[in-house]
């Protein structure tokens, strides 16, 4: 083993950095191969072990290319390009062996950070990535350059104006193979159909799901039910949508002001989640559908963060259809025998509600994330047997009893709630909100209702996150608690606050970039043209600029360490008789006083001359340049003719 990967701390650390950050959206058994191949290598360097030969790597990288074209069907797209880059990059970690291996590792390293950056663009990642940057940088100088950190902060402040000047000007285009953004799944995980454990399964994920900012008044957590779907086929406790048809929505006569901002994190879907009663949603790029039941799509599935704003009025969600609104599935067992008992009382609608409300507030009901595996009898099970769930249980069974006794009803999935940043006055919902409740068709009208206000009023008065963050035992005792707060724990070194803060800074980093779009850029443009004049008066000042710096650094007090070295030989050449021609470039000179004065130190002088002046990554020192001068000036023999 010729090279070792990691003796080389800066490169091994840098790249290894990388990986990591990759190997965090892959799947665990990608991530674990490229562990034990990384592992392989390390063992291999400890106890001079060996390595696997570039004919099995190679073998292997075609074993990940073909696995993740089986699974992903194509390389297109952030899971199948991540997770081929990582097996790519773990293989060549095994082959290392010499400078060309090295050149191509940091070369990887690189297009892993590009790769990151393409797919996400939460602030948390700047400060590593800007670390792994300079890692991989400064593996890339040679040795000879004596001060790599001096030199690649020179190098960053150069390149930030051009940079700054990109962001500005380079036009905001889509790239098609960078939006398929994940697998058919989404991001988000949030789907259609209401399954039981679902949404319970959806609400045990951290990962955010949109954000939002109210433009007029801010609500309080319980109000906020922010609609996805509407759900109106039974079959007990499961549902699912009819066919519905969705059409280009229809725009208000009058342009008003906006209600709430929302942020939406890409979820592969055409989700657009809106507060009721949403009249409008605005949004660039993309054709705004709209459905019954103020239900809100986009006309392509959405692969990148984005931003719509929402227009609140009047509610108008239709009228009841007899075929979707009044379908049940075949009932039987204890339900039947209850539902058959209710209908003998010939209630009215109103009455009925109430009965229902009774029968859900019966404290055998138990609101939890883990109610366990239902059987095909599911909704006999649920509501007579175990009486166990969550949201999805309760709002399915709901809905279906509703149903039953004659009042059209449906079931809406979504979120509600948020925890809201004072730091940046939005509203953050993760997944921990996702959320299903019913709507009645009562007095002319589709009235909302919540199961869970009955069995857990708290989980809806604090909030998802508060209320999952509690013991199981402290939910089981105090969810049907109204007055109940959570105990405040004592926040010493500021860490809540802090993450608040950490938050409020990337929203609005991530409000940045998705905001600054072509039609933004534009605007900027166009303002510019009206202050053309002052532009070019600073343009014009910034040239005059550089053309003084550049003539004040023809001045020998101001050249750097060679030009001064040059400039101090040609004068010890002048008094030698031995002038420079002025044709004559700096190193035939130096190779012409070596053959008239037979010294080798002006070959040495040459060498350091050539790679000072000619290469960016050695600088001649100044102690240097004054041994040359000192053993020049000390040639006292004649010149050999």
């Amino acid at each position: 083993m010729k090279a070792r990967f990691f003796s080389e701390r800066t490169l091994c650390l840098s790249y290894l950095s990388a990986m990591l950050m990759v190997g965090l959206e892959v799947s665990w058994i990608v991530a674990l191969f490229a562990s034990g191949v990384v592992f392989w290598r390390w063992c291999a360097e400890k106890w001079n072990g060996p390595v696997l030969n570039k004919k099995v790597t190679g073998f292997l990288s075609v074993l990940v290319l073909a696995q993740v074209l089986i699974e992903f069907k194509t390389l297109i797209g952030q899971e199948p390009a991540y997770t081929f880059l990582l097996g790519l990059s773990a293989l060549r970690v095994m082959e290392y062996d010499g400078s060309r291996d090295r050149k191509f590792l940091i070369l990887l390293g690189f297009i892993l950070l590009a790769v990151k950056a393409l797919f996400t663009i939460d602030i948390y990642w700047i400060i590593p990535t800007a670390l792994i940057f300079v890692g991989l940088w400064s593996s890339l100088l040679s040795d000879e350059v004596k001060n790599k950190r001096r030199y690649l902060l020179v190098l960053f402040l150069k390149s930030l104006p051009i940079a700054a000047v990109l962001f500005v000007v380079f036009p905001r285009v889509v790239i098609p193979w960078a939006l398929s953004r994940g697998s058919p799944q989404g991001e988000i995980g949030f789907s259609e159909d209401l399954n039981p454990g679902g949404i319970a399964n959806l609400a045990s994920s951290d990962k955010v799901a949109f954000r939002v900012r109210f433009l007029k008044e801010n609500p309080t957590v319980s109000g906020l039910y922010w609609r996805g779907a509407i759900l109106n086929k039974s079959s007990g406790l499961s549902w699912r949508p009819f066919q519905q048809a969705f059409l280009p929505q229809q725009f208000l006569a009058e342009r008003s002001a906006a209600d709430y901002e929302v942020a939406l994190e890409p979820t592969s879907k055409s989700f657009l989640f809106s507060l009721d009663p949403t009249e409008e949603i605005r949004l660039q790029d993309f054709r705004v559908l709209s459905g019954e039941g103020q239900q809100f799509r986009t006309h392509r599935p959405i692969q990148k963060a984005i931003v719509y704003q929402g227009v609140l009025g009047k509610s108008s969600q239709g009228l009841p259809a007899p075929e979707q609104d009044l379908q049940l599935p075949k009932l039987s067992g204890q339900v039947l025998n209850w539902v058959e008992q209710q209908r003998e009382k010939k209630q009215t609608s109103e009455e009925a509600l109430k009965t229902l409300e009774n029968f859900f507030s019966d404290p055998k009901f138990a609101y939890t994330l883990s109610p366990g595996t239902y059987g095909d009898d599911e909704l006999n099970e649920f509501l007579f047997k175990r009486r166990r769930g969550f949201c999805e249980h309760f709002a399915g069974s709901y809905a279906t009893l509703a149903r039953a006794l004659g009042i059209p009803a449906r079931v809406v999935l979504g979120y509600h709630g948020g925890v809201y940043n004072e730091w940046g006055n939005f509203w953050k919902v993760s997944q921990k909100d996702a959320h299903a409740w019913v709507e009645v068709f009562v007095q002319n009208k589709w009235q909302q209702v919540d199961p869970t206000s009955w069995v857990a009023p708290l989980r809806l008065r604090i909030g998802a996150e508060n209320f999952f963050g509690l013991s199981e035992a402290d939910q089981k005792a105090f969810a049907r608690s109204l007055d109940w707060k959570p105990s405040q724990i004592e926040d010493a070194w500021g860490f809540s606050q802090f993450s608040f803060w950490l938050e409020s800074l990337n929203y609005r980093w991530i409000y940045l970039l998705i905001e600054f779009d072509l039609e933004a850029q534009g605007e900027l443009l166009a303002s510019i043209k009206e202050i053309r004049w002052i532009l070019l008066l600073v343009l014009f000042i910034c040239a005059a600029g550089y053309l003084l710096l550049r003539k004040r650094s023809q001045n020998p007090s101001h050249q750097t360490t060679s030009e001064k070295l040059l400039y101090e030989v040609e004068l010890w050449g002048q008094k030698k008789s031995h002038p420079r021609q002025v044709s004559e470039t700096p190193l035939n000179y130096f190779k012409r006083l070596e053959d008239i004065f037979k010294n080798p130190v002006f070959k040495e002088l040459a060498e350091s001359y050539e790679r000072s002046a000619y290469t960016t990554r050695f600088r001649l020192d100044a102690k240097d340049a004054h041994e040359f001068l000192k053993k020049i000036r000390q040639i006292k023999a004649e010149p050999n003719f």
